[in-house]
C-alpha cells in the first residue's frame, strides 16, 4: 500500500509539472496578445480614412510657349500645398463613436471653396454619405478649419469611413 501511495503522488507531481511546462508558454503568449488587443481598444477601434487615388490637379493649364519657369514652380508648390491641406483635413476627421458602435461605413466626397480670411466660403456634396452621421462629422471639422490655400481655391476632399477588420 505504501508503495502505491508514493507512486500515485509521484505521478501526480510529474503530471502537474508537465502540464505547467506545456501550458505556461501558451498562457503567456495568449496574455500578451490580449494585452495588445486591449491597448487597441483603449485607443479606439482602428479605422482608416484614405483618399481616393488620382485626386484632381489644381494646377491651371498654361500655354506651352509661356516659358515662365518660376510661375510653373510656384504653381507646383501651390498644388503640393493644396494636396497637403486635403490630407490634413482628412486626418482631422474622426470616426464618429456612434458609427463605430453600429459598424457603419461609407465613402463620401465634398468640394470646398476657400473664401477670404481663410475660412470656408461654400461647399457642396459630390458623393453623399450613406449615413448622415458622417456628413455631420465633416461639417464639424470644415466649418472651423483655417485654410492655408489661396482664396477661391477649390478642394475636392474624398473620405472613406471604413473600419479595419
Amino acid at each position: 500500500m505504501q508503495r502505491f501511495l508514493i507512486s500515485w503522488k509521484f505521478s501526480l507531481g510529474v503530471s502537474l509539472i508537465l502540464h505547467l511546462l506545456i501550458l505556461l508558454p501558451a498562457f503567456i503568449m495568449s496574455y500578451e496578445e490580449e494585452s495588445k488587443e486591449e491597448f487597441s481598444f483603449l485607443k479606439g477601434v482602428s479605422f482608416t480614412i484614405r483618399s481616393s487615388s488620382g485626386a484632381p490637379s489644381q494646377k491651371p493649364i498654361l500655354p506651352s510657349d509661356s516659358g515662365d519657369k518660376s510661375q510653373e514652380a510656384s504653381e507646383s508648390q501651390m498644388e503640393g500645398t493644396i494636396q497637403e491641406e486635403i490630407h490634413s483635413i482628412q486626418n482631422s476627421i474622426h470616426y464618429p463613436p456612434d458609427a463605430l458602435e453600429q459598424e457603419l461605413e461609407s465613402e463620401c466626397e465634398w468640394e470646398v471653396i476657400v473664401g477670404s480670411e481663410k475660412k470656408m466660403k461654400d461647399y457642396r456634396i459630390l458623393k453623399p454619405c450613406k449615413y448622415k452621421i458622417f456628413e455631420e462629422e465633416f461639417d464639424r471639422v470644415i466649418k472651423t478649419w483655417k485654410f492655408k490655400s489661396p482664396d477661391n481655391a477649390k478642394l475636392k476632399i474624398p473620405i472613406r469611413f471604413r473600419m479595419e477588420r
